[in-house]
């Protein structure tokens, strides 16, 4: 009889003992994950100060700590590897690296650094997301029932979520409204300056925009927190984590009827279709007394906010419910999809470059499209700036995704997940009920409502959305790759390893190389901006220049250090730094209309009114250009030219544009011209 040596107690409990730490640990990390995420969307990438710059580092910090853990050994490293190696990691990396390879040949990369950045995190993030879920695996396969790196990353997105509806609440009933009567006591008077009418209406229409400041990116946001919300219905968890998603689900919907974004109401039904389905098919978890009154509540205080907002505004609907019944918002989709088109048959193979759709859209702006700087659509917007390899490579991502989502459909579905024959026992894999495989459709849930969200939507074109998606799409590929490939036992399977170790580290060098500076300069940037509201010209122009060092290549730190100059009495420097812009950016259009205006503070006229021409000839449909220009030759005497502006806007696209904002300028202008006042009312 054959004997098998036995394991000592002492030997046994060291090894008990090691495992636990590393479970320990493990989890943690999926908290701080889980906080670095929730932290993005709190100090967004373009924050002032610089809180988003620790973030970035401590994300790659937690992706270091992973990598080390795992490639120690060598059964750890083949199971990480065989997750990096996967279709879709390598797709989001090889997007990354090929968006900054276009990026580097382009004529004008200011317009582009924050998309590369982006895109560079994301691979971090894509990476740091398939190692955590790597680990994540095997701490299931040890100690099985116990809550994994992800099970506390969906539970503190879904506290998040009833943090995101306490903002909201504060910034519509109170934020907004102190704001707004603290504005109406600055300027009692007749506001003519149109950033301040702008950001006075923004505050009359209460429509909440979270930290990110932009309502439809929060609506985007909570759509996602809403799956996690929904996650913790599911049987098996702690009553009390129900009550949260409960209570989290609601927040939501009451979140997002605050923002007013018809995309976000789309976003956040399919999340609400994905979520349930998912929840309802492992049996949604059971509440008794209290849990069924919280339920009640919760659904209750979601339909008042609902019935409160709809009509509460002194008997009026507000501007959600207003835009809900409007086609406004789907007829600009179409002129932004039509442009990328246009863009990317100009360059159908690499595309324009990161941000040529932003230089390109103001030449090809039909007049009645609103402004913009993004395709509003993943698809359109790579397809525009990155070409055909840049579509394919995002096609395999999401396409990989939805693979691995229709592999996850047994346990999804409640039924038990198949087991290959030649899988390893469960103390070298996940365990044989799916669990895995279920934490991980969460993941592939929330990814599926992000793909479906950006098809009309820019988000995409957001770090804080970009890494969320990599971190989710890495998790995913952690949870479901085999703990012991077969393609680890051959050639393509450990080059694909390889090259996807490769990438990512490629990825985080071109992070860490491009974020530090960017960061500083738009420290710098909303610095000056703070500095020239005060009045402070001389420490704004120094602002201002400290940014330019840090980004060189930037025209508009140039324009606005410029402006800073000549209001604090040095216009001959003012001028340089103007030329200096327009050499830096040959398609601008808002450099020269700022040299019209030099000009015209110069006692130029007839010079201003060649540069503004330049603009318009640039961004034909620009009312303020053709405004600008009108006034110009109404003061050097040529009205019937002036007339001519004046009636193109009319025509082409129509006084609702300035009715709004400069209603009392605008006709007064029109007077001077011999033409009569609009009088018909705003749209």
């Amino acid at each position: 009889m054959i004997q098998y040596p036995r394991t000592s107690p002492s030997r046994r409990c060291s090894t008990d003992t090691a495992i636990g730490a590393t479970a320990r640990t493990a989890r943690l990390l999926g908290v701080l994950a889980a906080l670095l995420t929730a932290g993005f969307f709190t100090d967004p990438s373009g924050a002032y100060p610089i809180e988003s710059l620790g973030l970035s580092l401590a994300l790659a910090g937690v992706g270091a700590v992973l990598t080390g853990w795992l490639l120690a050994e060598r059964d750890r490293r083949v199971e990480a590897l065989a997750a990096l190696g996967s279709p879709a990691i390598l797709a989001a990396l090889g997007l990354a690296l090929w968006a900054a390879a276009r990026w580097s040949f382009m004529e004008v990369r200011a317009a582009g650094r924050e998309w590369v950045i982006g895109l560079a995190w994301m691979g971090v993030a894509a990476a740091t997301g398939a190692f955590m879920g790597t680990a994540a695996r095997r701490i299931e396969a040890r100690e099985p029932g116990s809550a994994t790196p992800f099970a506390l990353f969906r539970r503190v997105l879904a506290l998040a979520a009833l943090a995101s509806g306490a903002l909201a609440l504060y910034q519509h009933f109170v934020g907004y409204p102190r704001a707004l009567v603290a504005f109406r006591a600055e300027n009692p008077g007749p506001v003519t300056d149109i950033q301040t009418q702008s950001l006075m209406h923004a505050l009359t229409l209460g429509r909440v925009g979270g930290r990110l400041g932009d309502p439809n990116l929060f609506a985007a946001q909570l759509a996602v927190l809403a799956v996690f919300c929904l996650s913790l219905l599911r049987r098996g968890e702690p009553r009390a984590w129900r009550w949260l998603g409960t209570a989290g689900y609601a927040a939501t919907i009451v979140s997002l009827l605050l923002t007013g974004s018809t995309g976000g109401i789309l976003a956040f039904g399919f999340a609400s279709v994905i979520g349930l389905a998912f929840a309802a098919g492992g049996g949604l978890g059971r509440m008794r007394g209290g849990g069924r009154v919280m339920a009640m509540v919760a659904t209750g205080a979601a339909l008042a906010a609902l019935t409160g907002t709809a009509w509460g505004d002194q008997g009026t609907p507000p501007g959600w419910l207003h835009r809900l019944a409007t086609l406004t918002t789907i007829r600009e989709r179409f002129y932004y999809w039509e442009i990328a088109l246009r863009v990317w048959a100009g360059h159908p193979w690499i595309g324009a470059g990161p941000g040529g759709f932003n230089l390109l859209y103001m030449t090809l702006k039909p007049p009645l499209a609103h402004e913009s700087q993004y395709a509003h659509s993943w698809l359109f917007e790579t397809g525009s700036e990155l070409g055909a390899a840049g579509v394919g490579l995002i096609l395999l991502f999401w396409g990989a995704l939805a693979w691995r989502l229709w592999r996850t459909r047994r346990p999804i579905l409640g039924r038990p997940a198949a087991v290959a024959e030649d899988s390893p026992p469960p103390s070298q894999s996940a365990r044989s009920d799916g669990s895995s495989d279920l934490e991980a459709a969460w993941l592939l849930g929330a990814l599926a409502v992000l793909a479906f969200n950006g098809l009309y939507q820019f988000i995409f074109q957001w770090r804080e959305f970009l890494i969320l998606t990599g971190l989710l799409a890495g998790g995913a590929c952690g949870l479901t790759s085999p703990a012991r490939p077969a393609s680890a036992r051959n050639i393509a399977g450990r080059c694909a390893g390889g090259l996807g170790l490769a990438m990512s580290g490629s990825a985080l060098v071109l992070a860490l190389i491009m974020t530090p500076p960017w960061h500083l300069a738009q420290r710098d940037r909303w610095l000056g901006r703070d500095l020239m509201d005060a009045g402070d010209w001389a420490q704004a122009a120094e602002a201002f220049a400290r940014a330019a060092r840090w980004e060189p290549d930037d025209p508009a730190l140039l324009v606005a250090e410029a402006g800073a100059r000549d209001r604090g009495g040095n216009p001959a420097r003012a001028w340089i730094l103007l030329q200096r812009a327009a050499g830096l950016n040959p398609r601008s259009a808002s450099i020269p209309a700022a040299q019209a205006s030099w000009l015209e503070r110069q006692g130029h006229p007839r010079e201003a009114i060649d540069k503004i021409s330049e603009s318009i000839d640039r961004y034909p449909s620009n009312v303020e250009y053709r405004i600008t220009r009108a006034r110009l030759l109404l003061a050097t005497g040529q009205p019937a030219e002036a007339r001519r502006d004046l009636v193109y806007i009319e025509r082409q696209i129509g006084p609702y544009v300035v009715w709004e904002y400069q209603r009392q300028p605008y006709n007064d202008l029109r007077r001077r011209a011999g033409l009569p006042p609009v009088t018909y009312p705003p749209r």
